[in-house]
């Protein structure tokens, strides 16, 4: 290369595709280059910046994203841009021409002759062309902000273009400019004052265009800032002043748009009129095709103002609203919504979504909107990006990789976790960077055709709304009436809790026959025809706007020839019908891409090429074809989908198949093919084969991305496909996994015994087999399958020589012949490594290990029985991980079975468990040595401690280990139910709401029960809500199979049971616990400690709220010897009983709150309220609050006065502090003798 060539190209970025021809223009920042693209062939211009400084950077990109989805015949036409490091340039239209300013000087010298017509009209013909070029700048909510003269080419041919958007910005967004840009001498007094700026801003810029255009003079003239100060008044001259040969009109015209005020000036239409007259009463232009976003808008008073309200709502306030914008096709619900954004403006961050029929992204309703909230946090600072929440960027960014390209997110290493509690953390982390932007404007989250979503976005949006961290935000939902919607179905089945946030339905009906009129008016301008297309229109604006661009077009029939279109398909067929073959092959390409496509790949599908470019601008100026900038390149789509579906119904099989094919092969060629776009073309292309191996790939990424329920979906498909595929067995097992992942336990277990079936025929090792099965026991148990499920875990226990007990009572005599064997036997062993383990009894400790907790959810003799066979093998083996791994287990059972000896033995347990884990255990291991202290302190009724030990194994679970979910939501129970002992029913109820949708999303019956009964259900009644929290806990147990043995799940129903029996007072809670107490002595739940404290405590309530509402007819059929006296003799005897269980932290204050009671139900209020004190004492020492505050709430209803009124206020003013609405229906619960009920005065008051 020549040096005077290293000069001229010393800016030039490094590119193999685009070869420099020469210069054609530099400034101080940017340099525009003449060069030739070598992929298609043809001459571009290349615009890029001199140095690469981040802000140049970001405004070059910013020129671009600003024009690139506006095409117009009269503005530049963007290509490409291109990021790589510090390279940054994009492509453009190559517009061989003069400047404006050179193109109308010749005609309009004043040589003494006056101005000449000719030249007068050319100016007015080139001022048009402007016009309808920043119109549509205008219309796409954009500002031009720099118009000059030298912005403006005139080519050979007299067409405009205007270049040069470096400038540009959105109309919403002009009053958060930092300074002014721009050249004084051209730009409006307001943008050079920093205020907000309109259209009005670039009509002014036109007027001074004018001005020196006839004049050959600015309007202004010195230093900047006196140009700017001078601004604030008209020019010292007119342009008529200084040549009187300009029309009148136009003087008056530039006159008008030099106004400092921008609301005097006038807008483009007036302009239009205005040039019209100047050139010899030639009609005005017609106006530009309109967007759809800028389209006529008419009526919606009453849908606008609800939006309105419910924006408000979420500006005032600090939770979450949702609004369901809901119609038919082509009622405007799009229209809508964006005429409501548009009216917010800055006000609020706006993250927009669409969903797509034939898109199969993962999350498809959030991943645009994310795509958005990725370009925002790029614009922020990374300290600013950092502010906002620092909480698992790694699992956000795996849920949508998109936000890698933020530093945050890159910088990240892949989590290690359950895939559950990624997607949970995942979620945890958009809720906190949503909540930290909504702290400074509210957030607008509008999701766009939700008929087309899936049901993954429904329940990830859900999760986003729920809990007291749920960020303030609008959540705009559009979607068709008449469509099937899974999204909604999904929205609905599960959103039952979040039924306390506010959410409105916007139902759009048809215009009015006034409203369709005034819209077709705007659409048309003779009456007559405006009032034919607005009767046939019938309300629809959508076919309105179609009618009037059919009766528009050259061809359209004469108004005495229009025939009544029969549907809105036939004027949607007839609009397409008279397009020119290149143009109807590009719309055809792009229907049956079926989503945004990259314009230039969409042109060499269409065999045009780079010269086709200008077809896709008459698509764009028809209305018949969209483009937008998506991740940084010109995308294009059907104008609305009606089109597409119109092209796709009229395309014939072999050409539809080809034009599938011809689109998968483009694809293929991609540097990052999107597999789901492939799959589908393949599929249509006929090629099952490419197809299966995209699908596959879709699936991967669609389970990597934690949309588990498109991944099973996917998998499934493709198993279709190939049914004899070689990888089948590792198939089977991906879909499996991912079925169990979604929620569909029992489809994954099927899929999981067919993947073990698959892998023994092919010869795979034992173990591999054998956990494959395990798995497919344990997911028949989860979703209530349990004779399917106990016959797949006794053969794994028979491929591994453990024997199962087959009746209840074989499990008991088992279970104690196995625990005095170890009793006998002793802790003592010979620690081994890993490998002097025989690989048979390795896999015997496994699958022992594997099985017990699957085991645990049906019978917990049987399980015992397994536990203590691992344990016993374990210490044979001397396996000192899976030793510890079974004292564990033993440790709180021991403590529950109670006694001092077993306490003693359990505290030695607990040293050696210590030792162990501290010597030779990873996560899961110190996870479980955490469960066990937990699971010891709850048996022995220490709550603090119990939820302190449950909270920390829990949060090691998910942090560090996988294969771990009943392990996770056992010892979450634990958490839960500690919790709500301890009153703290606010917290309870912050993590409630997501565990219970994570269980529902896995279809895991056990864990729902753990969650929706037991004493998390407190939560329900916390919130006076009785009726929701029966149906849940009933629903729950309704799910969960009989075996007709009493259960842990049948446990968890009776402690929620009690709990609703109770707050609603009465005989309830008595016939409950009498008629389980046989099935709770036969499980043997009365021989141990822990249990038979609690069950006792919940059968003298019972016997107290019995008591408390009297005997005889009351009783509802119980057998009428239960007299008061009877039942308050049953309530004190179970105090004194409960009161001998001395290892167990709780039995004292439960035992001294039953004997207040019954000292209450007795008549004796002076001792009851000395009772009530001395229990709230022992309970608020136990950590009991919550027994505590009923205590006091007892005592200040006995003493009466200030100081009974003080007590009472304390504890009311306790529970409302923990969320409780009805204090005294909470305090019947753990102090069921109501005052209201025995004094015989006030219940007949």
């Amino acid at each position: 290369m020549h040096d005077d060539s290293r000069t001229q190209f010393a800016d030039f970025p490094a590119t193999a595709r685009f070869r420099p021809i020469a210069c054609l223009g530099s400034g101080s920042i940017g340099v525009v280059y003449r060069v030739h693209d070598l992929e298609s062939e043809t001459d571009v211009a290349l615009k890029t910046v001199r140095v690469p400084a981040p802000d140049r950077l970001y405004s070059l990109k910013q020129e671009f994203r600003a024009l690139a989805g506006i095409v117009h015949p009269n503005l530049i036409e963007l290509y490409e841009l291109f990021v790589a490091g510090e390279s940054c340039f994009f492509t453009m239209e190559l517009v061989d021409g003069i400047g404006f300013a050179e193109a109308v000087a010749a005609g309009l010298r004043d040589g003494g002759k006056g101005l000449e017509v000719a030249a007068l009209s050319v100016l007015c013909q080139h001022v048009r062309q402007v016009v309808a070029g920043l119109s549509a700048v205008h219309e796409a909510g954009k500002l031009h902000r720099d118009v000059k003269p030298s912005n403006i080419m005139v080519t050979t041919g007299g067409r405009i273009v205007v270049l040069d958007f470096g400038l540009a910005t959105a109309l919403h967004l002009t009053g958060e400019l930092d300074g002014f840009g721009g050249s004084p001498a051209y730009m409006a007094p307001e943008q050079a004052w920093g205020r907000p700026l309109t259209p009005a801003a670039d009509w002014y810029a036109l007027g001074v265009v004018l001005y020196e255009a006839l004049t050959g003079e600015l309007p202004f003239t010195g230093s900047p800032a006196r140009i700017i100060r001078d601004k604030a008044r008209p020019p010292l001259r007119s342009a008529r002043a200084l040549r009187p040969d300009i029309p009148a009109a136009l003087d008056e015209l530039i006159t008008a748009l030099l106004h400092s005020d921008p609301m005097q000036r006038p807008g483009a239409a007036q302009i239009l009129e205005c040039l019209a007259e100047c050139d010899g009463g030639r009609a005005p232009s017609p106006p530009p095709a309109q967007s759809p976003e800028s389209s006529p808008f008419v009526g919606r008073e009453n849908e606008m103002a609800c939006l309105a309200e419910l924006f408000a709502a979420v500006r005032a306030g600090a939770a979450p609203v949702v609004a369901h914008v809901v119609g038919p096709s082509g009622i405007g619900k799009t229209a809508l919504a964006q005429r409501f954004i548009d009216g917010v403006g800055g006000e609020a961050l706006v993250l927009r979504g669409r969903c797509r029929p034939q898109e199969s992204v993962p999350y498809n309703a959030l991943d645009a909107v994310v795509d958005a909230l990725s370009r925002h946090l790029l614009s922020l600072s990374d300290d600013e990006v950092a502010r906002l929440g620092r909480l698992h960027p790694a699992e956000l960014a795996q849920l949508f990789p998109v936000l890698r390209r933020v530093a945050l997110f890159s910088a990240q290493p892949p989590p290690e976790a359950e895939p559950h509690e990624i997607r949970r953390r995942g979620v945890a982390a958009l809720r906190e960077l949503l909540r930290g932007l909504g702290k400074t404007r509210p957030v607008i989250v509008w999701v766009d055709d939700v008929q087309w979503s899936d049901i993954d976005s429904a329940l990830l949006l859900l999760d986003l709304l729920r809990g007291a961290e749920a960020p303030r935000m609008l959540l705009l939902l559009s979607y068709r009436s008449e469509a099937e919607v899974p999204f909604l179905r999904a929205w609905e089945e599960h959103s039952e809790d979040l039924r306390q946030l506010r959410s409105e339905v916007v139902q759009l009906a048809a215009l009015s026959p006034a409203e369709s009129l005034m819209l077709a008016g705007r659409l048309r301008g003779d009456a007559q025809g405006a009032q034919r297309i607005a009767a046939e229109a019938a309300g629809s604006p959508f076919l309105l706007c179609e009618l009037a661009r059919l009766s528009a077009a050259p061809s359209a029939p004469r108004a005495d020839e229009h025939a009544p279109a029969s549907a809105l398909a036939d004027v949607v067929s007839r609009r397409l019908q008279p397009l020119a073959p290149a143009a109807r092959r590009l719309l055809e390409v792009v229907a049956v891409a079926a989503r945004p496509i990259e314009r230039e790949l969409a042109l060499r599908v269409a065999h045009l090429g780079a010269p086709g470019r200008p077809v896709v601008a008459r698509l764009a100026d028809s209305c018949l074809l969209r483009s937008a900038v998506i991740n940084e390149s010109v995308q294009i789509e059907p104008y609305h989908d009606r089109i597409g579906e119109a092209l796709l119904a009229s395309l014939p099989a072999d050409q539809l198949r080809r034009c599938h094919g011809e689109l998968a092969d483009e694809f293929e060629r991609l540097s990052s093919p999107e597999p789901e776009a492939l799959l589908r073309h393949c599929l249509g292309a006929g090629r099952p084969e490419r197809a299966a191996l995209w699908g596959e790939r879709a699936a991967d990424r669609a389970a990597e991305a934690l949309a588990f329920r498109r991944a099973a979906e996917l998998y499934g498909q493709v198993l279709e496909l190939q049914p004899e595929h070689r990888g089948r067995p590792a198939l089977l097992a991906k879909h499996a996994e991912a079925l169990a992942n979604a929620g569909h336990t029992a489809g994954a277990a099927a899929q999981f015994e067919a993947a073990a079936q698959a892998f023994e025929a092919c010869g795979a090792e034992k173990p591999r087999v054998l956990d494959l099965r395990r798995r497919a026991g344990e997911h028949y148990l989860r979703s209530g399958h349990v004779p399917a499920g106990t016959a797949a875990m006794r053969a794994v226990l028979d491929a591994v020589g453990v024997s199962y007990p087959r009746s209840p009572g074989k499990a008991l005599l088992w279970a104690l012949a196995l625990r005095a064997r170890l009793a006998w036997r002793g802790l003592k062993f010979h620690p081994r490594t890993p490998d002097e383990i025989p690989p048979e009894l390795r896999l015997r400790l496994d699958t022992c290990w594997g099985t017990c907790s699957s085991f645990a959810m049906i019978d917990q003799v049987a399980a015992e029985v397994v536990a203590m066979r691992h344990l016993l093998d374990a210490l044979n083996a001397g396996d000192a991980l899976h030793i510890a791994r079974g004292l564990a287990i033993e440790i709180p059972k021991t403590q529950q079975i109670g006694g001092r000896f077993l306490r003693q033995r359990a505290e030695r347990l607990v040293r050696l468990l210590e030792r162990l884990t501290t010597e030779n255990g990873g996560p899961y291991e110190h996870a479980m040595f955490h469960a066990s202290l937990a699971g010891s302190a709850f048996e022995d009724g220490k709550w603090s401690a119990a939820w302190a030990h449950a909270d920390q194994s829990t949060v090691i679970l998910r942090q560090h280990c996988r294969g771990v979910a009943w392990e996770t939501v056992t010892f979450e129970g634990f958490a839960l139910s500690a919790l709500a002992q301890m009153g703290e029913l606010r917290e309870v109820g912050r993590r409630l709401p997501l565990l219970v949708s994570d269980a529902e999303e896995r279809g895991d019956l056990y864990a729902q029960l753990c969650f929706k009964a037991s004493f998390p259900n407190l939560v329900y009644l916390a919130e006076d809500r009785p009726d929701y929290a029966r149906r849940v806990a009933d629903e729950a147990i309704g799910r969960w199979p009989s075996s007709g043995a009493f259960d842990i799940e049948h446990y968890f129903h009776l402690i929620a049971g009690m709990h609703l029996d109770l707050y609603a007072g009465g005989w309830g809670a008595w016939r409950r616990i009498n008629e389980v107490w046989p099935k709770l002595q036969r499980a043997l739940l009365l021989a141990m400690e822990s249990p038979r404290v609690e069950l006792r405590n919940m059968r003298a309530r019972a016997a107290l709220a019995a008591a408390s509402t009297g005997a005889g007819a009351t009783a509802g059929g119980m057998d009428r010897r239960w007299t008061v006296p009877r039942l308050l003799r049953l309530a004190a005897r179970d105090a004194a009983r409960i009161a001998r269980d001395t290892g167990i932290a709780s039995a004292s204050p439960f035992s001294k709150l039953l004997l207040a009671g019954v000292a209450h139900a007795e008549g004796r209020p002076t001792q009851a309220a000395d009772a009530y004190a001395e229990a709230a004492c022992a309970c608020a020492s136990a950590d009991m609050n919550l027994y505590a505050a009923a205590a006091r709430y007892r005592e200040g209803e006995l003493r009466g006065g200030d100081t009974g009124q003080r007590l009472r206020s304390e504890s009311e003013d306790w529970m409302r502090a923990q969320g409780i609405q009805n204090p005294a229906a909470m305090a019947r619960v753990w102090c069921p003798v109501d005052s209201l009920e025995l004094d015989p005065k006030r219940r007949r008051a």
